[in-house]
């Protein structure tokens, strides 16, 4: 690092095999930060860092659109060793039950919701990530867009706005 902590880590490729299809390709690599007193001062640091103008924090949850979201739930649950976090409202979330323990300074586990393009959820959110998997579908599966947290809602949303980007409201929760 700048400041001279030695971070060390390790990787390993993933290469395709059983089950792999066009909307679950082959991810490139992962990376484990491997734990030493060294680089826990120096992450430390960093967590007070993450703080963005926009009042967001971490990313809570990749999106992915599937025709058929179970069946790449239970792939991704089977190559992950991911759970079933939820079942409702047109889409399925997987993470990791007791990940939000790992590291309580980041917040919350990031987790993958699969969604199909069909919800009967009255909910205008619920409506509009599933219009959105509709219309990623019919381009294709795959990546969808990002769940973010956020400290301050209207203070993300002013500044979204301000950059340019559509934003829907929904005060139900």
């Amino acid at each position: 690092t700048p400041t001279g902590a030695l971070l060390r880590w390790r990787a390993c490729a993933l290469h395709q095999g059983r089950g792999t299809s066009a909307e679950s390709p082959t991810l490139p690599f992962l990376i484990q930060w491997v734990v030493d007193a060294g680089g826990r001062d120096w992450f430390g640091d960093r967590v007070r860092l993450t703080v963005h103008s926009a009042g967001w924090t971490s990313a809570r949850a990749l999106l992915i659109a599937s025709p058929e979201p179970g069946r790449l739930a239970d792939e991704y649950a089977g190559y992950f060793g991911w759970d079933r976090t939820g079942d409702a409202r047109g889409r399925i979330d997987l993470g990791l039950s007791a990940g939000d323990a790992v590291n309580a300074s980041l917040g919350p586990s990031a987790a993958v919701a699969v969604v199909g393009g069909k919800t009967e959820s009255a909910d205008p959110v619920d409506r509009v990530i599933a219009e959105a998997a509709g219309n990623r579908l019919a381009r294709g599966a795959g990546a969808l867009g990002m769940s973010i947290g956020s400290t301050n809602v209207g203070r993300t949303v002013a500044w979204l706005r301000r950059a340019g980007v559509r934003v829907t409201n929904s005060d139900d929760g």
